[in-house]
């Protein structure tokens, strides 16, 4: 098939950009002709181009949009069907444009985000290619390396004094230069590593424990602690902390920090090949694709999807609208 890939901005990493880029590798893989467009180009479009040859959108049309970011919807929806999906509930990219002919969500939480605005979707997670992400190194039977995500210097200071306290090496983004594309080489100088959302998964694929928590300047501080024993509660808001939703302290990063056990370290490995690992995730957009292909009625489906998205009227006026168009 002739693919799109879209994203709002290529020139910074991230995890919604390395997500892209290792669903671009995988389609390749299975013999697709993969395209990009973004608004705004740089690192990682250069290395879509530079590593896997892909280039910027130039047809006319495409089979399948694979769309993430409102924004860049409104310049291609007229191309394809567009399958938009959301990755968060706040920010404002994220949000459901209707021009898109199908939602994914990336977790429940988006699911039941998009059903407030009566809109279905289907939850497919982010992909993590389990080929580069994978452990180097075995960590030791004791924790003695904890590696800090955060994107905070109030939660860096927490998680510093807890180490201390524990005797524990720590190992910042600050410390190491800032974000690097070769994130898997740090995580496997850890036994541990601390973080949200995409840096949790990382971490999980390298058979590293994680204890999710962060305090961003654009949220409250936020924790769903030792993740091995939260699992699904936290898989639930994508590992984003918002579960719990709890305020660290130093002490209580202690407490989190003495559950360390290595064993949880292969089952998080194994949660994420059992069911984010790239292949799979892959596979999940192009079944859906082909069903989304046969259903009947397809027109008149999407008509009446932008008109519940559009629209604030009640329930009983749906059902009119399903009586006389489907």
């Amino acid at each position: 098939m002739k693919i799109l890939l879209t994203n709002n901005h290529l020139d910074s990493i991230g995890g919604t950009q390395t997500y892209t880029y290792a669903l671009a590798k995988q389609l390749l893989t299975l013999g697709h002709d993969v395209q990009y467009f973004t608004l705004q180009k740089g690192i990682i479009s250069d290395k879509l181009e530079q590593d896997l040859g892909l280039k910027e959108k130039n047809r006319k049309s495409y089979d399948l949009i694979l769309a993430n970011h409102n924004s860049t919807i409104e310049k291609v929806w007229k191309l394809g069907t567009v399958f938009q999906t959301c990755h968060g509930i706040f920010p404002f990219l994220e949000q459901p444009s209707i021009f898109s002919d199908f939602y994914i969500s990336i977790s429940q939480e988006v699911q039941e985000h998009l059903a407030k605005k009566n809109l279905s979707s289907v939850i497919i997670p982010n992909g993590i290619d389990c080929d580069v992400f994978y452990p180097t190194t075995p960590i030791n039977k004791e924790l003695r390396t904890v590696l800090s995500l955060c994107q905070s210097n109030d939660a860096n200071e927490k998680i510093l004094k807890a180490c201390v306290q524990l005797d524990i090496k720590l190992l910042t983004y600050h410390d190491l230069g800032g974000k690097k594309w070769e994130i898997y080489e740090l995580i496997n100088k850890a036994d541990l590593v601390i973080g949200l959302g995409r840096s949790a998964y990382d971490a999980m694929a390298c058979g590293r424990p994680v204890i999710v928590y962060d305090e961003r300047p654009y949220m409250d501080p936020v924790g769903d602690g030792y993740l091995s024993h939260v699992l699904t509660e936290s898989f639930s808001k994508n590992c984003s902390g918002r579960y719990f939703g709890r305020k660290f302290t130093p002490d209580d990063l202690i407490h989190e920090l003495k559950k360390y056990e290595p064993k949880d370290g292969e089952r998080l490995r194994s949660f994420i090949k059992n069911h984010l690992e790239v292949s799979i995730v892959t596979a999940s957009y192009l079944n859906l694709f082909e069903n989304f292909q046969q259903k009947k009625n397809k027109r008149k489906y999407h008509l009446l999807q932008k008109i519940r998205f559009m629209t604030k009227y009640s329930k009983p006026f749906f059902s009119i609208i399903q009586r006389t168009t489907l």
